[in-house]
């Protein structure tokens, strides 16, 4: 039995991006909502994150700058960008990203609009917002917001189990605080806590074996924690084998584990240290081998980054080698070389690992590769650009492009390595998080297994999936996510009077 008990008609189990619209939704539509955050400030991922969201089908700032959308293009283009995302999960995201965002503002978010079509996102028209002032300028908003509205947060309060009647559905939550045990009754529970990245027995087990050696680009406390409670009421998961991250130049020698946000230089006040030697698309233009001087994946797929930290994880230590010629270097690596080296140094860390020879066979040496695998590696790689047949290459180099947007910024991935010095950049996976979580319906209902709703259990943001290949900005999905729940919660609620 729990020391205590309280009540309320929204529980929101996590205090960030989703789970305060949520809250904040549905506290002002007369629902009383109780909002728990296991850590002592609010704001999750939302406070570190670039505060920039896909928000599309015709919002007014998109109006005001005459770029033509609607909830059918958005949904096209996210169909094209991300064909393994659930239908009705992404098309109740692109119909609800106006009103989400125009809720937002009316509660005195303001907001920056790009106008420019974004191809590192699947976007044919302008749809990135971002949130002038970021996460700090956001819960200066949202926080209020919701205490106005008569909600309640609680933090250092830490969610353990889900509570369930004997019909299965979800009643509330045991958590615990510094004073005991918490039994929460809630008609409607919201799980917004996270994703697993900060949990490696979770990602050692779903994700890669050599996830310890990847660097934890994420928040440490987004510990899996409601994935864990809902497997326990019998929940369904989905892309649990994927992360959202990028490429990263490590220090060399890599100190293990390397995790930036836990250094003593990282205060914990929401300001934080950026982490050095990301690699945005540098290495698409060039090639990527593993510690054997083989190509494992196309370096060429859309969203260059998330791919590549992907398949970067599925390698031995999670580390690769991204070769160029002298031409490739200069123009794609070497001011991102320059740029981690001064990052690393800062932080009292050394510069990355940068190889340079005259021929490829003493480039493979150098890296202790056998240098007849690396030099057949290249080699191959140059005859298929020579003669375009890079998608026939056993592992294919297709320059795929599904919107169009990178022919038409006149990009093009593929070129020969062939004139030396030739170099070899130590690469590693970063990963902010993960995208795998529990499985939802459209209207952010928790499924079970046989895909059937579990009672009064929601789910939103980064514990929820949307995206299953294709990563599209996650600021976006979080706020919509717990919009949708928010009211859906609410509406459910509606069926049988509201309790005062």
């Amino acid at each position: 039995m729990a020391d205590r008990e309280l009540g309320s008609d929204v529980l929101v189990v996590g205090g960030g991006t989703s789970g305060f619209t949520a809250a904040v939704l549905a506290a002002r539509s007369g629902a009383r909502v109780i909002v728990i955050e296991k850590n002592a400030q609010t704001g999750g991922e939302g406070m570190v994150s670039g505060s920039n969201g896909n928000f599309g089908g015709g919002t007014d700032y998109q109006k005001a700058a005459a770029v033509v959308d609607s909830p059918e293009l958005f949904f096209e283009d996210m169909r094209k960008w991300d064909p393994k995302a659930d239908p009705e999960v992404l098309k109740a995201f692109t119909e609800n990203t106006v009103a989400t965002l125009h809720f937002l503002r009316d509660l005195g978010v303001k907001w920056n609009y790009n106008a420019a079509p974004n191809a590192d996102a699947g976007a044919s028209v302008g749809r990135i917002h971002t949130v002038v002032g970021g996460g700090p300028a956001l819960y200066s908003v949202m926080r209020p917001a919701l205490e106005a509205a008569g909600g309640k947060v609680l933090t250092k309060t830490k969610g353990i189990r889900l509570l369930t009647d004997a019909k299965g559905a979800v009643t509330g939550l045991l958590a615990r605080d510094k004073d005991g045990s918490i039994e929460f009754k809630s008609r409607a529970t919201i799980l917004t806590c996270g994703g697993f990245q900060g949990n490696l027995e979770m990602m050692t087990k779903y994700v890669s074996r050599d996830a310890a050696y990847a660097l934890l680009r994420g928040l440490p406390t987004n510990s899996g924690d409601a994935v864990l409670m809902g497997l326990e009421v019998g929940a369904a998961t989905k892309a649990m084998e994927r992360v959202h991250g990028y490429v990263h130049l490590p220090p060399y020698p890599i100190p293990y584990p390397l995790h930036p946000f836990a250094l003593p230089q990282n205060p914990p006040d929401g300001k934080h240290i950026g982490i050095p030697g990301m690699l945005m698309d540098g290495f698409a233009h060039c090639i990527v081998v593993n510690i054997r001087g083989e190509r494992f994946a196309d370096e060429s797929r859309p969203r260059l980054g998330e791919h590549m930290c992907n398949a970067l994880l599925a390698q031995p230590g999670a580390i690769g080698y991204t070769v160029a010629d002298s031409p490739l270097y200069d123009e794609h690596l070497k001011a991102v070389v320059e740029s981690a080296a001064d990052g690393w140094k800062q932080l009292g860390y050394g510069p990355p690992r940068v190889e340079t020879a005259g021929t490829i066979e003493e480039l493979a040496t150098k890296l202790e590769i056998n240098p007849g695998i690396l030099g057949s590696t290249v080699g191959e790689y140059n005859k298929a650009v020579q003669e375009g047949a890079t998608h026939l290459l056993r592992v294919p180099k297709a320059n795929r492009d599904p919107a169009g947007l990178y022919r038409k910024l006149g990009i093009n991935f593929l070129h020969k390595i062939e004139t030396p010095p030739f170099y070899a950049v130590l690469v590693i996976a970063g990963y902010s998080h993960s995208n795998g979580g529990l499985a939802i319906n459209a209207k952010g209902q928790v499924l079970d297994r046989e895909k059937k709703v579990i009672p009064g259990l929601y789910a939103a943001g980064d514990t929820a999936v949307l995206w299953h290949g294709n990563y599209a900005t996650g600021y976006g999905q979080a706020h919509t996510q717990g919009y949708i729940a928010g009211r859906n919660a609410v509406a459910e609620l509606r069926k049988q009077p509201l309790e005062r």
